[in-house]
C-alpha cells in the first residue's frame, strides 16, 4: 500500500488523520493510498469566500487517472478490511470517530468560511 500507516493494512489511522491542524489548509490535494498527493493535472481551482472575495484555498482538479488510482487503492484496502474481525473493525471505527469528534471545531471553522448567510 501507500506511504505511512492506513486503516487498510495496519489497523491504525493514517498519521495525517491522527492529529488535525487547527487552521484550514491553503492547498487541498487528493488523499490517495494514505497520502495527500497533487492531481495528475497539477491544476487547482481557487475557492473564494463569497462575501469578501478572499481566497480560502486551492483545491486539486482531479483527473480520470487520479480516480483510477484512488479506486485501485480502495479495492486493495477493502481486501485487507474484509479479513479483519468485527472487533478489529470496531476498534478502528471508534478511533476514527474519536478523531472526528476532537476535530469538530476545525471542520466547523472550515465550513463556516464556505457558507454564506444573508440576513435581511
Amino acid at each position: 500500500m501507500g506511504k505511512g500507516a492506513d486503516m487498510g493494512t495496519s489497523g491504525t489511522l493514517s498519521p495525517s488523520i491522527e492529529k488535525v491542524d487547527s487552521s484550514p489548509p491553503s492547498l487541498i490535494n487528493n488523499f490517495i493510498d494514505g497520502a495527500f498527493v497533487p492531481s495528475a493535472s497539477n491544476k487547482y481551482s481557487v475557492n473564494l469566500n463569497p462575501t469578501s472575495g478572499e481566497e480560502i484555498c486551492q483545491v486539486a482538479l482531479s483527473t480520470a487517472e487520479d480516480v483510477e488510482k484512488a479506486v485501485a487503492s480502495s479495492v486493495a484496502a477493502s481486501k485487507d478490511w474484509a479479513q479483519k474481525t468485527v472487533f478489529e473493525r470496531r476498534k478502528i471505527v471508534k478511533k476514527l470517530a474519536k478523531v472526528l469528534i476532537e476535530s469538530a471545531e476545525v471542520f466547523s471553522k472550515a465550513e463556516s468560511k464556505l457558507v454564506v448567510v444573508v440576513i435581511l
